[in-house]
């Protein structure tokens, strides 16, 4: 029997959101019955643009402690339901009538929704994580950080249900950054372990954050904790697959492959909806030189559906890498047939991707189909033109084959401005006019350098340049 009056509430701890609190807002009032925020010390206007939304504001100090802050917001809700979002996260508009549904249902239960971490480039991780639950004061959240509700929630005899309900996650982060939260994250995970048990969760969180501070040897220790656990549920063997990939990367890193390949395949085995143990496995075997085996594996990708797990995956970002990687070794295989059909097939499926295109271009040049690669250069630019070196290194190398050097002298020319910082732009400028790139080249654009940047484009473009000398 579904409850006839069930409403919404919506969590959330803040500080210093101003500029995105009301993007996150507007996603989802359409569905809210009410609105909870804790700031925990913003010295900005996130306290009042929440008010703006009618949203209960509690006035909170920061305790290192993401836990307390996250129960101070459950306390403070009324509705038969609550769902936590934090300030950087988007509802997009498709999900708002499953949310509609959902909150009609009999509250028993805990709902997992689709994290998409949106990276500015288009690609980002995906995963299941509880976010919608009964209103109950026995389900809080625990742990300093990286706080969880769901083991309350076990204790009640509540399941966790998946939905396609998809929450967007726009908190996108540099390298650096990643690095310092990483230490933070260490540092608090690391206090919450000296007051309880070592659990896979905690363990891997562990270990992610030691490979992104790039402690290798802390992080191999903290992998190891999770895969000397029993497995038994769908959700350790999870996270025992992402403990053997990331040893995997570690060894792969220390260019010990063959025994990375083994952690690839435990990790394959235990969880194998996971596209990027896949990619990993085919970049140590390509290390090994088992090129054509590494296609093999890169292939199964191919078919592969995105499935969100407990455990974060770049499904956009491995399948963009697989074929690009993919492509590239079966050109120094010289397998043309099977090249020519893999570029087409992912032109097909990645059509908005500038690299996916140039790749595919690089392809139809070597296999001298001069049109369809002219049209692939020509669509990447119309994609990306100001930060796209590669589309216009690819049609200088066609003027050249077709014997209009004058066009590629012009080219050179024009986009100049955009990338004279680049040795890639230089190498290419030697190519096609070596007595004026030799005067032009700036001091900062070293001699190893260019020469690097010549070899590069010497080797994708050789059938070309041995076939057309100036």
């Amino acid at each position: 029997m579904k409850n006839s009056r069930a409403t919404l509430s919506i969590a959330m701890i803040v500080k210093n959101e101003a500029a995105i609190m009301a993007q996150c807002l507007d996603s989802i009032s359409p569905v809210a019955d009410e609105i909870v925020v804790v700031d925990t010390g913003s010295t900005d206007e996130t306290a009042e643009i929440a008010r703006e939304y009618h949203a209960k504001v509690i006035l909170s100090d920061w305790r290192d402690d993401f836990s307390y802050s996250r129960n101070l917001s459950l306390q403070a809700c009324s509705s038969t339901w609550i769902l936590w979002i934090d300030a950087d996260d988007r509802v997009p508009t498709n999900s708002l009538p499953l949310l509609a549904h959902l909150k009609r249902e009999q509250p028993d239960k805990v709902f997992a929704m689709i994290i998409k971490n949106q990276r500015l480039d288009g690609t980002g991780t995906e995963f299941l994580q509880a976010r919608m639950f009964p209103n109950n004061p026995a389900i809080r959240f625990n742990g300093a950080i990286h706080e969880q509700m769901m083991p309350s929630a076990s204790r009640l005899g509540m399941n966790m249900v998946s939905t396609e309900v998809v929450i967007e996650h726009h908190g996108y982060a540099s390298h650096e950054e990643l690095k310092k939260k990483a230490q933070r994250n260490v540092r608090l995970l690391l206090k919450h372990t000296k007051t309880t048990s070592n659990d896979p969760v905690t363990c891997i969180e562990i270990g992610d954050s030691f490979q992104i501070m790039e402690d290798f040897n802390q992080a191999t220790e903290w992998y190891k904790k999770v895969i000397h656990n029993k497995q038994e549920d769908k959700t350790t063997k999870t996270l025992a697959s992402q403990a053997h990939m990331g040893l995997g990367n570690i060894l792969n890193r220390a260019d010990n492959f063959q025994e990375a390949l083994d952690h690839f395949d435990q990790a394959h085995l235990l969880c194998p909806e996971r596209s990027d143990v896949l990619y990993c496995k085919a970049v140590s075997l390509e290390m090994l030189k088992q090129k054509e085996e590494a296609v093999q594996c890169l292939s199964e990708i191919f078919s592969m559906k995105p499935v969100a797990l407990p455990v974060g995956v770049d499904f956009r970002q491995t399948e963009i890498k697989a074929y690009l990687r993919a492509i590239r070794l079966l050109r120094e295989l010289g397998e043309k047939e099977k090249l020519l059909n893999l570029c087409e097939q992912a032109l097909r499926k990645l059509s908005d991707r500038q690299e996916i295109q140039n790749m595919a271009g690089v392809s139809f040049l070597q296999c001298n189909k001069l049109l369809e690669a002219l049209h692939c250069f020509e669509k990447s630019l119309s994609i990306i033109f100001d930060n796209n070196i590669d589309a216009y290194t690819g049609l200088c190398m066609i003027y050249r084959m077709v014997g209009k050097l004058d066009v590629a002298k012009d080219t050179i020319k024009n986009i100049k401005t955009l990338f004279s910082a680049y040795a890639q732009f230089w190498a290419l400028y030697h190519l096609i006019d070596p007595t004026e790139a030799a005067k032009a080249m700036p001091a900062s654009i070293s001699k190893q350098e260019l020469e690097f940047e010549m070899q590069a484009i010497e080797s994708q473009f050789q059938p070309i340049l041995d076939s057309n000398p100036q």
